[in-house]
């Protein structure tokens, strides 16, 4: 099996791919297509079928009632033929060969061929001489139920012949069981729908792959325009970064511009006169006294800390030649824990230290 259908050489591989993608866009337009139309679509405007009987003998159907072919098939058809005319064979199940298998279920991708070669070995037909059909009737594990229809080529090759000469195609040959009514023995080569079928098929494929292409349009319309706003939101987003980064930067140089002026300002004041200002204050603060911070900006000390009799210290301070005035920035508060007296003293310095009394 694998000799012969094999390509080794590798030269049509091209072609069986544009087959599969062929293959892939047919699903998916049958896909679309509504199960409704596509019955609708698989009828001929004008059916005729023709029955071959168990003794071979053939009749025309024409609603409900059986005529005879007659000895010229071709003219009897010729008679028939018209717009959307197609010709179904069917064959009384007495002249057809069934027969029951059980395939390996990897033969099913290739079943037809698998089945044709079986049919020749168990057989002493050739499949050119036969027409066949086939149906899973169950696939359970590593093996498929088959069921296999076979008819002679020869029951059915003078109408064919007559068709052909009357120019009217022929869409199926079938067995005349309701069980079976699903099978089309002709293969699929042979088979032919009529003209007007055939063009109206071709128009609503076209119409359904129009539409398709239009809503992949649309879609993709869509999809550049989200992108296009994607870009546009990205390109928006650096730009407010940028700014936020240049405003933080320019808030960082102005705090350091603040800074360096602050600096500049204290460097301004007269360091040996803060350095003799603290000094003054740590000799005459009592030794019952500290502090915890002392602050010196702009002519204003500001002095916090702890002290036995915190009451006393704003008279002590005012006696300092270096403080204009001082008085209490808070209230006096009660210290429990260490038994002393919290205090906060606001001084004012002169431009020019007074004489120490």
């Amino acid at each position: 099996m694998t000799g012969i259908f094999s390509d080794p050489a590798g030269v049509t591989s091209g072609f069986r791919g544009a087959a599969a993608i062929g293959s892939l866009v047919r699903d998916a337009i049958s896909a679309l297509t509504p199960r409704w139309l596509i019955s609708a679509l698989a009828r001929d405007p004008r059916d005729i079928v023709v029955a071959i009987a168990a003794d071979g003998q053939a009749s025309l159907m024409t609603s409900g009632r059986s005529a005879p072919l007659g000895s010229d098939p071709a003219a009897a058809l010729n008679r028939l033929k018209g717009v959307g005319a197609a010709v179904t064979i069917t064959i009384d199940p007495a002249r057809a060969f069934v027969r029951s298998l059980t395939v390996p279920a990897a033969a099913l991708p290739r079943l037809r061929e698998v089945l044709a070669l079986d049919l020749e070995r168990a057989t002493p037909f050739k499949n050119a001489d036969l027409f066949a059909a086939h149906r899973v009737l169950n696939a359970t594990g590593d093996n498929a139920h088959v069921e296999h229809v076979v008819v002679k080529g020869s029951l059915s090759a003078p109408i064919l012949d007559a068709a052909r000469a009357a120019n009217i195609p022929v869409k199926a040959i079938r067995i005349a069981d309701a069980s079976r009514a699903d099978l089309n023995l002709l293969p699929p080569a042979l088979r032919q729908r009529s003209g007007v079928t055939r063009a109206l098929r071709r128009l609503t494929v076209s119409s359904i792959a129009i539409g398709a292409s239009l809503a992949i349009g649309v879609f993709v319309l869509e999809a550049w325009r989200l992108h296009k706003a994607a870009d546009a939101a990205d390109t928006q987003k650096q730009q407010l970064t940028a700014a936020v980064a240049a405003l933080r930067r320019e808030t960082q140089d102005a705090d350091r511009a603040l800074q360096d002026a602050r600096y500049a300002r204290a460097r301004r004041l007269d360091q040996p006169l803060i350095v003799a200002v603290l000094e003054d204050l740590s000799r005459r603060l009592p030794n019952t006294t500290w502090l915890t911070d002392t602050r010196i900006d702009d002519g204003i000390i500001a002095i916090e800390g702890h002290s036995a009799n915190a009451a006393e210290l704003v008279a002590i301070l005012s006696r300092s030649p270096f403080v204009t005035s001082a008085a209490f920035a808070a209230p006096i508060t009660r210290d429990a824990q260490r038994g002393t007296e919290r205090f906060q003293i606001r001084m004012t310095r002169p431009s020019t230290p007074k004489v120490s009394p």
